[in-house]
């Protein structure tokens, strides 16, 4: 789907497939010389088919056409290198050699080994009594991206990218991704969000060990912005909105009860990761814990390790390591 959401800024939506997210939101910063796409999709033949659809529609030539990627997810950057056209810009907060400074940098079997070493701290029985232990967890689209030929055009904050009227200037906003920038035009109070703050549902934070502190950072980069004098979020997934400063203040008042919930939690003895994030209340859609699928599970303990970690630095926690697995305690 193609709609013009603001003069010269059209919102694509990108499918997702057999994802819960459903589909990503990219936008087209239409200009007379040079244009900007905001992000791309899964790198799958459906995204580059869409977006190349949609850039015929709208009448931009692939080598007028520069991308500038939120952040380095597969959902966000996974089609960018078949998108850019030779001599093409992609901008991207990124090493200066032009590669991620992400964790996803790690090759596809290094992410693996990542998610099992998680999965396995959270379910100590896991690998004993699941065939998919010796087995991809993921398809490779949803954790690996190849990066364009020519690398990324790196950005840093306060750096400028114009296009279609608009100077849009990059914020860094690390959390959910190291790599994350967002973009605001302030003549017009747009402001582009990325994964940083959605509408509809909460960012996803991550941690896949004890020493990332996502939460902070995310909690530290969602106060950067949320004064800023802001007319409309155009984020990633879910509806365009308004009310920057409320969306935040719900967002954080989110992570501040799930802190208590998991204080209660270890209160009443639950002191493991595993039994922590199955007693959490998440959003499943009505599917009991013990059916949820191993890629659910994952991610629901990645949440919860991120808040550990959070506690832990904030020396509301401690933790002590017995017969091998981390036990969490009230400081």
């Amino acid at each position: 789907m193609i709609e013009e959401v603001c003069k010269n800024i059209f919102r694509i939506t990108v499918p997702l497939p057999n994802n819960a997210l459903s589909a990503v939101n990219t936008y087209l910063v239409k200009g007379d010389e040079r244009s900007v796409l905001v992000d791309t999709g899964f790198d799958l033949p459906i995204s580059s088919s869409v977006l190349r659809r949609a850039l015929e529609l709208l009448q931009v030539p692939p080598d007028r056409l520069d991308i500038f990627i939120t952040h380095q997810h597969p959902d966000h950057a996974g089609a960018a290198y078949s998108i850019v056209a030779p001599g093409a810009l992609a901008y991207s907060h990124c090493a200066p050699d032009g590669s991620s400074l992400d964790f996803i940098r790690f090759s596809f079997e290094e992410q693996e080994r990542l998610v099992r070493k998680l999965l396995s701290a959270a379910e100590p029985t896991w690998k004993s009594h699941r065939v998919e232990s010796e087995e991809k967890i993921f398809e490779r689209h949803i954790i690996s991206w190849p990066i364009p030929e020519s690398g990324f055009k790196r950005v840093d904050e306060g750096d400028v990218i114009s296009a279609g009227g608009y100077d849009f200037c990059c914020i860094l906003t690390p959390g959910h991704c190291d790599t994350h920038t967002c973009l605001y035009d302030e003549k017009s109070g747009i402001f582009i969000s990325g994964d940083h703050v959605l509408k509809d549902i909460t960012p996803h934070i991550v941690d896949v060990n004890l020493e990332m502190k996502n939460l902070s950072r995310y909690l530290k980069s969602l106060k950067k912005i949320t004064d800023l004098p802001v007319s409309s979020v155009m984020p990633a997934h879910g509806s365009i909105f308004t009310g920057l400063r409320e969306r935040c203040e719900e967002i954080a008042l989110h992570h501040e009860q799930r802190i208590k919930d998991i204080m209660t939690l270890i209160d009443c003895g639950n002191n493991t990761l595993g039994n922590i994030a199955s007693n959490c209340i998440w959003n499943t859609r009505n599917v009991p814990w013990n059916e949820l699928s191993v890629e659910m599970r994952i991610f629901a303990y990645g949440e919860t390790y991120a808040h550990l970690s959070y506690m832990l630095n904030e020396r509301l926690i401690e933790i002590v390591e017995t017969d091998g697995q981390e036990i969490f305690y009230r400081a």
